[in-house]
């Protein structure tokens, strides 16, 4: 980057955060229509739910796309590069840092919003959640660690915080009943070997997530 320019000025500072919202448009997507989006409507009635589930998907999104850039950059694999203002190197915890803040006061203020403003507000925290804790042993050390040995402590921060309370409650969102987790898609199909075939695939992909 030419000295003087401002970081939003350069084309490779779009590049993170347009992979994250491709990634999470596609998704959005995906639930938007079919069974998935009878299962997702029938699981996430309570708004506090869907809440925790969503900042879930924007959480598990950001940390893949984020460990990828940072494997690409450090192997020199594509046109990827560090960002950098006046020399200083800019770290994604600044962003992760800002999107909470944003997030955070954007809860406080929303009052009686549209649900698509929660919903994004949801995804957000998600963001930046990932992107601050994946820096977190540079936080903790106050020096950049991020490819030395210490660095290892920014996966158990991730571990600690996705193994939380994350999947307990997609797999209760998803399956609260596991013989009866696709009871409203409106196939007619009462066969019981597809219904438990369905059920499985739900539970087997809360599980994963």
């Amino acid at each position: 980057m030419k000295p003087g320019l401002m970081p939003w000025t350069h084309r490779s500072f779009w590049i993170f955060p347009a992979l994250i919202a491709l990634a999470l448009g596609l998704l959005a997507l995906l639930f938007s229509r079919g069974r998935l989006r009878a299962i997702y409507r029938e699981r996430f009635e309570e708004p506090g739910r869907e809440s925790l589930f969503l900042a879930s998907v924007g959480f598990f999104t950001a940390v893949a796309v984020v460990r990828g850039l940072t494997l690409a950059i450090h192997y020199h694999i594509g046109p990827f590069h560090d960002l950098s203002m006046r020399g200083r190197h800019i770290h994604h915890l600044v962003w992760g840092i800002l999107l909470l803040l944003l997030s955070g006061y954007g809860w406080l203020v929303r009052a009686a919003s549209e649900v698509w403003v929660g919903r994004l507000l949801s995804m957000l925290f998600g963001v930046g959640s990932a992107l601050t804790l994946d820096e977190f042993a540079l936080w903790l050390n106050l020096r950049d660690v991020y490819w030395s040995k210490e660095g290892h402590e920014s996966f158990e921060a991730l571990a600690l915080f996705a193994g939380s309370k994350r999947p307990l409650l997609i797999r209760k969102a998803f399956a609260r009943q596991h013989e009866d987790a696709v009871p409203s898609l409106g196939s007619g199909n009462s066969d019981p070997v597809q219904k438990n075939k369905q059920a499985d695939y739900v539970g087997f992909a809360a599980d994963l997530a």
